[in-house]
């Protein structure tokens, strides 16, 4: 008995359905993962869910699936990560850092969120463990958080 006489046109269409709601749910999962990250971070990010689920099709065509990019840019709205159109960026380098080394998307959000946070700690300890930073960049860092931050006297008069 061949397979096509096994298989019926019933089975098809509840195979098809059955596909489809599992797709359903797995969206409606992403989306909730979306609104419940930017309620909880007041929108730090400046993203809409919708801007996100563009993202994580943009980024499923590049590496990964679309549910991993959902969940890595829902791990980076979490952190707070601002940036916008950047966070597919970074989310997407995340995902590759993940298959290159095997360090969780969610891990490499919450560096991206120190780094916003306090810029030379949180360099200084991704250097610890990378051995990227060179005394000129240091430097470099070091002088743009002088010139960025207010000096002592500004912050008197406010």
């Amino acid at each position: 008995m061949c397979i096509r006489d096994r298989v019926s046109p019933l089975t098809l269409v509840a195979a098809a359905g059955a596909a489809t709601a599992v797709a359903f749910h797995q969206g409606a999962q992403e989306n909730e993962a979306f609104v419940s990250s930017i309620a909880l971070t007041g929108n730090a990010s400046g993203v809409t869910t919708s801007q996100l689920r563009e993202y994580a099709r943009q980024i499923d065509s590049v590496v990964g699936t679309q549910a991993q990019a959902a969940s890595g840019l829902a791990d980076f709205v979490a952190a707070g990560v601002r940036g916008g159109d950047e966070l597919r960026r970074y989310t997407q380098t995340a995902i590759e850092w993940e298959k290159l080394t095997g360090q969780a998307v969610s891990k490499t959000a919450d560096q991206f969120a120190s780094l916003q946070k306090d810029p030379l700690a949180a360099v200084i300890k991704l250097n610890e463990g990378t051995n990227f930073l060179t005394v000129s960049v240091y430097e470099q860092i070091k002088a743009c958080l002088l010139y960025t931050s207010p000096s002592p006297r500004d912050l008197s008069t406010s």
